[in-house]
C-alpha cells in the first residue's frame, strides 16, 4: 500500500510523541519515587537523633518504660508501623525492646543482622523495602548513639501505603493529562500542516498539469510568503517566460539587462556597507584593546590591596594571638556547638595538661563537679550576658573564671570566650589576713578592756584626788579611746565570724515597728541626736519578722547612727513598707549626701564614701560598718541598699527581712 506523504507525517508523530511522553512519564514517576523515599529516609534519622537526645542509660533497663515512649511515638505519626532498639554484645545484636511482640520482629533481627553490623560499625544508616504485615514498607537501620558512643541500633518501618497510592494516583493523572496534550500537539501539527504544505503542494500539482498539457495560463492563490510560495510564483513566471518565449526575447534581454544593474548596483552598495563595517570593527578591535589594557591595570591595582590587606589582617593575627599568649589567665574560645577552637599556653599551666585536644567535656574533668561549666555556657549564650564565678575549687586550686558572648551585633553570636585565672596566692593571703585580725583582736580585747575599766574606776573612787585638771581630762580621753578600740575590735570579730560562716544567728519572731521604736529611745536616753529630729512613721500593721533580734537591732543603729553622724541640720525620718513578702525599713537623712562617683564604695570593707578617695574620716568610724550590716542582714536572708542620695540633699539607705507567713 503506497502511503501519502500526510499519513507518513501522522505516523512520524504520533511515533515520536507516545515514545517521548512515556519515557517523561517513567522519568518523573521513578524521580518522585525515590526523592519521597529520600525523605522517608531522613524522617527516619530524624527520628533516630530525638531518641538519641531522650533516651539515658536508665532508659536502657526500664524496658517497659521505654516501649511505653517508643508506643506513644507511634501514635504521634501514623506513618511509624515499628521501632526497635537493639543492642550490640560481642558482634551480635540483641533485640532490647520493640513496639511489635511477635516472633516477626525477632525474624528480623536475624535477616537484618548483617544491616546492623554494618551500621554499628560504620556509624552510617542503611535502609532497605519490605513487606510488613502485607503492607509495603521501608525499614531504615539506624546507629543507636549514647554518650557519644555507637551502642546499637534502631530498626525503624515506615508505611509506603500512603507514597504508593500517591503515586499511581498522580502516575494516572500524569498519563491522562500527557495522552490529552500528545493528542492535542498531534492534531494541532497535522491541521497546521495540511494548511502550510499539503493545500499549497496541491495547489502545485495542479499547476503542473496545466503546464504538462500545453495551458500556459495559470495563477496560483498562495498568500503565505514562505518557500512554498516562491516555488509557486517561480511556476508562474515559467509559464509566462514559456509562452512568449521568443517573441519577447529581446525584451527579455533589456529586462534581464535592467535586472543585473540593479544587482550591481545592490552589490556595490553591500560592498560599500561591507567596508562601513570593516572600518567600524577596526575601531571595535582598539577599543576592546584599550578595554583589555585598563582592566590589566585595574586588576593589577586589586591584586595589589588585595596583598596589602592580606598582610595587614596577617599582622593584625600575630598582634592579637602574641596579646592572648602574653595573657596570664587562660584564654578559651569555644563556637556554638561549645567546640574549642583556640586556646593559649596558660591553660595547660593553669588547668593542667591533658592528652589529645581541648574540649567542654575535658574542660568539666578540670575545674571539677561542683561548677557545671555546660549549663553556664548554656545560659552565657541565652542571656547574651557575661557570667563571673569568684570561686571555682579542683583539688587543692582556687580558680576565677569571667565567661562572655562573642557578639557579632546585638543579636547574633558566634561563640563564647572563657577566661580563667589562678587566685590561690590571692585566697591565701586573703585567709591569712583574715586569721590575722582574728587573732589580734582576741589578744586586743583583754587589755583594752582592763585600760576601759580602770580608767572607770579610777573616775568613779579616785575622784578626790584627781585635782589637776588636765589629768581628768587624760583619764577622759583614755576611757574614750578605749571603748572606741574596743568597739574596733568588736567589728573586726563580727566581720572575721560572718566571712568565715561562724557567727550564729538566734532567730526568732519579733515585730520590726517595736524594734524600731526601742531604738529610737535610746538615742532619747543619749542625747546623742544634737538637735536633730528623729521621727518614726508608724505603720498600720504589725510587721513580723523572723530573724535575730540583736543583729538586727544592731543593724538599725548602725543605720540611723550614720544618718545622724553625717547631718549637720534637719535629722532622720524612719519608714516602712510591705514589699513581696518582705517587711523594708528606709532611714532617710537630711545630711551632705554621697557623690555619685563614690556610691560604689558602699557595703565594702574599710571604705567610706566620703567627698574626697584619698583621705579617711577616722572620728566617723572604721569603714566596717556597712559591711558588716550587709553581711549580717544577708544571713538572716534579707537584703539591704542604697535607696537613694543626692549631695547636700541628704541620703536613703533600707534593708528588708521576710515577714513570717500566717497560718491559716
Amino acid at each position: 500500500m503506497k502511503l501519502n506523504i500526510f499519513s507518513k507525517l501522522v505516523i512520524t508523530v504520533l511515533s515520536v510523541a507516545f515514545v517521548i511522553g512515556g519515557f517523561s512519564i517513567y522519568l518523573f514517576s521513578s524521580q518522585q519515587r525515590r526523592i519521597t523515599e529520600d525523605i522517608y529516609y531522613g524522617f527516619a534519622n530524624s527520628t533516630a537523633r530525638s531518641l538519641d537526645a531522650n533516651i539515658s542509660e536508665n532508659d536502657l533497663k526500664d524496658t517497659e518504660g521505654l516501649k511505653e515512649r517508643l508506643l506513644k511515638l507511634l501514635l504521634l505519626d501514623p506513618e511509624l508501623l515499628a521501632i526497635s532498639v537493639n543492642l550490640e554484645q560481642d558482634g551480635k545484636f540483641q533485640q532490647l525492646v520493640s513496639t511489635e511482640d511477635s516472633e516477626l520482629t525477632k525474624e528480623a533481627l536475624d535477616e537484618d543482622s548483617k544491616e546492623n553490623l554494618e551500621s554499628f560499625n560504620t556509624n552510617k544508616s542503611r535502609y532497605h523495602k519490605e513487606i510488613y504485615k502485607g503492607t509495603n514498607a521501608l525499614s531504615v537501620i539506624v546507629p543507636m548513639h549514647l554518650s557519644g558512643k555507637v551502642v546499637g541500633t534502631y530498626d525503624i518501618v515506615i508505611s509506603l501505603a500512603v507514597l504508593n497510592e500517591a503515586l499511581n494516583s498522580q502516575t494516572k493523572n500524569i498519563v491522562l493529562v500527557s495522552l490529552v496534550s500528545i493528542v492535542s500537539i498531534i492534531l494541532i501539527v497535522l491541521v497546521v500542516a495540511r494548511l502550510i504544505i499539503l493545500n499549497p503542494l496541491s495547489k502545485l500539482i495542479v499547476a503542473t498539469k496545466k503546464i504538462e498539457n500545453g495551458d500556459f495560463d495559470i495563477q496560483i492563490d498562495n498568500k503565505t510568503n514562505d518557500e512554498i510560495a516562491d516555488l509557486s510564483r517561480a511556476y508562474v513566471q515559467m509559464a509566462q517566460k514559456l509562452k512568449s518565449s521568443y517573441a519577447e526575447l529581446e525584451q527579455r534581454v533589456i529586462e534581464k539587462t535592467s535586472e543585473l544593474s540593479k544587482i550591481l548596483a545592490k552589490s556595490q552598495e553591500q560592498n560599500r556597507l561591507l567596508e562601513d563595517n570593516k572600518g567600524a570593527m577596526i575601531n571595535l578591535l582598539e577599543d576592546s584593546r584599550a578595554l583589555e589594557e585598563e582592566l590589566k591595570v585595574e586588576k593589577e591595582s586589586v591584586e595589589k590591596k588585595v596583598i596589602e590587606r592580606t598582610n595587614e589582617l596577617s599582622k593584625e593575627k600575630a598582634k592579637l594571638i602574641s596579646s592572648i599568649e602574653a595573657l596570664n589567665r587562660a584564654y578559651i574560645l569555644l563556637d556554638l556547638g561549645g567546640n574549642v577552637i583556640l586556646t593559649n599556653k596558660q591553660v595547660d599551666g593553669i588547668l593542667g595538661k591533658i592528652d589529645g585536644a581541648w574540649s567542654l567535656s575535658k574542660l568539666q574533668e578540670k575545674m571539677g563537679e561542683n561548677f557545671n561549666l555546660a549549663f553556664s555556657f548554656k545560659e552565657c549564650l541565652g542571656s547574651k550576658k557575661p557570667i563571673t564565678v569568684e570561686k571555682i575549687s579542683p583539688g587543692n586550686k582556687f580558680l576565677r573564671m569571667h565567661m562572655g558572648p562573642v557578639l557579632l551585633d546585638e543579636k547574633n553570636v558566634m561563640g563564647v570566650l572563657i577566661v580563667v585565672g589562678d587566685v590561690t596566692e590571692e585566697k591565701a593571703l586573703e585567709r591569712s589576713r583574715e586569721e590575722f585580725f582574728s587573732i589580734a583582736s582576741h589578744e586586743l580585747r583583754t587589755p583594752l578592756t582592763a585600760i576601759r575599766g580602770n580608767a572607770s574606776l579610777i573616775k568613779e573612787f579616785f575622784k578626790e584626788k584627781l585635782k589637776d585638771p588636765q589629768l581628768v581630762e587624760m583619764i577622759d580621753d583614755i576611757e574614750e579611746s578605749s571603748v572606741r578600740l574596743i568597739d574596733i575590735v568588736n567589728d573586726f570579730l563580727n566581720m572575721g565570724r560572718l566571712e568565715q560562716g561562724r557567727m550564729q544567728f538566734k532567730l526568732e519572731e519579733f515585730d520590726l515597728a517595736e524594734l524600731v521604736r526601742d531604738s529610737i529611745n535610746q538615742y532619747q536616753v543619749t542625747g546623742s541626736r544634737q538637735k536633730l529630729y528623729l521621727n518614726f512613721e508608724e505603720p498600720k500593721e504589725k510587721m513580723i519578722v523572723r530573724a535575730d533580734k540583736e543583729r538586727t537591732r544592731q543593724t538599725l543603729i548602725n543605720l540611723i547612727g550614720n544618718g545622724i553622724k553625717f547631718t549637720n541640720e534637719g535629722g532622720v525620718t524612719i519608714t516602712t513598707k510591705l514589699a513581696s513578702g518582705n517587711a523594708c525599713i528606709y532611714i532617710t537623712d537630711t545630711g551632705r549626701g554621697i557623690p555619685p562617683e563614690n556610691q560604689g564604695l558602699l557595703f565594702r570593707k574599710f571604705q567610706q564614701a566620703g567627698s574626697s578617695l584619698y583621705t579617711r574620716d577616722t572620728t566617723k568610724g572604721t569603714g566596717l560598718g556597712l559591711y558588716i550590716s550587709k553581711l549580717m542582714i544577708e544571713g538572716m536572708g534579707g537584703k539591704i541598699w542604697l535607696d537613694n542620695s543626692q549631695v547636700d540633699k541628704g541620703t536613703t539607705f533600707a534593708f528588708c527581712l521576710p515577714l513570717v507567713t500566717k497560718k491559716l
